[in-house]
């Protein structure tokens, strides 16, 4: 879907809001900082960690492949 940041910038200043986080990198864990770790590595760490089944909290996950024809389309859709 589409994000919308004209709610997620009415949350914050207290109005009522349906908002969906999705996390698609972990760069630190219990102090230890997973910056220089591969981001395969980092994002088994973050699935790990997720509750597997949370309405608000999800993990983001990836696609290998083109990932510059992809932008290139996410972009043309209004997505990115």
């Amino acid at each position: 879907g589409r994000s919308n940041f004209q709610a997620l910038q009415n949350a914050l200043k207290g109005a009522p809001a349906t908002i969906d986080f999705y996390a698609f990198d972990l760069l630190q864990l219990d102090g230890e900082d997973l910056t220089r770790r591969p981001l395969l590595e980092r994002k088994e760490k973050l699935q790990a960690i997720l509750p597997a089944k949370n309405a608000i909290l999800r993990y983001s996950d990836h696609i290998l492949g083109r990932g510059e024809e992809l932008l290139e389309r996410f972009c043309a859709a209004g997505l990115e």
